[in-house]
Order: structure tokens, then C-alpha cells, then sequence
């Protein structure tokens, strides 16, 4: 018997594009997405098209998510290549701590802003913080601490 609810993580092929019809309530059709992995086929129904849109039968991809009772995977994140590093990187810690420097104690803030509208004025270092914003986000950027 399979373990319910364990977390799978690893490089996946895509193997199946499909789609899926509800079979209560409203009916409605979502895609769906079947993965190779550690010699399971895991079935992953995706809440829009846009989340698969890109995705080609026969790619690798590194992938994680949770397997449910159904044998059909949830939770789904999956990159093209490897995830990241669990933190930034020596030049991405470098251009934070330079961009904080030059922004005083509010550059949270004002790198927040910089990063909703992609305007980098005192910055040489644009493109590392667009690198931090891309690998980790805003949410990840408030519990962020330069000593880290």
C-alpha cells in the first residue's frame, strides 16, 4: 500500500497533457498534467491553463508537491532545472545589503517598489535584485535580515 499524503520531490518528465471534467457540481474543464517520478505516472489537475501553458510532452522538470489519496499529486511547484539555493547568493546578499545601504532603514519599502514597477534609479545592481524577487519573492524579503 502506497503512503497517503507524502511529499514527492525530484526530477519529473511530463509525460501527458490532458484535461479533466468535474464530475459534481457545475460542470467545468481544467488541465492536467501527468508526471514521471521515481517510476510513478502522478496525475496533477491544475487550476487554470496558464499554470501548464508552457509545459511540453517529453520535458524535464524538478518538481514538488504531495501525493493524495487518490494517487494524484497536489501541492504542485515545479521549475525548469534545479530549485534554488535555499537563500540568496554571495553577489545577491552583496547588491541587498548595497541597495539597503543606499536606502536607509525603509528599504524594504523602496525595494518593494522597485520591484512592482521594475524601475531600478539608484541601483547598479538591478539585475540581482531582480534575481531575489524572481528565486524568492516579497513574503521571503520581509523575514529577510542583512546579517543573514
Amino acid at each position: 500500500m502506497k503512503q497517503v499524503n507524502r511529499k514527492v520531490e525530484g526530477t519529473a518528465t511530463v509525460i501527458r497533457l490532458g484535461s479533466w471534467m468535474s464530475a459534481t457540481g457545475p460542470q467545468w474543464e481544467s488541465p492536467s498534467v501527468t508526471f514521471a517520478i521515481a517510476g510513478e505516472d502522478l496525475t496533477w489537475r491544475a487550476s487554470d491553463e496558464h499554470a501548464v501553458r508552457d509545459l511540453m510532452e517529453g520535458e524535464e522538470v524538478w518538481i514538488r508537491g504531495f501525493v493524495n489519496a487518490e494517487g494524484r499529486i497536489t501541492r504542485v511547484k515545479f521549475w525548469r532545472g534545479q530549485p534554488v539555493e535555499d537563500g540568496p547568493s554571495a553577489e545577491q546578499k552583496a547588491a541587498l545589503a548595497k541597495f539597503a545601504a543606499a536606502n536607509g532603514r525603509t528599504w524594504k519599502q523602496a525595494l518593494g517598489h522597485c520591484w512592482m514597477t521594475g524601475i531600478y534609479s539608484r541601483s547598479d545592481d538591478a539585475g540581482y535584485l531582480q534575481q531575489v524577487r524572481n528565486q524568492f519573492g516579497p513574503s521571503w524579503l520581509m523575514r529577510y535580515k542583512l546579517t543573514s
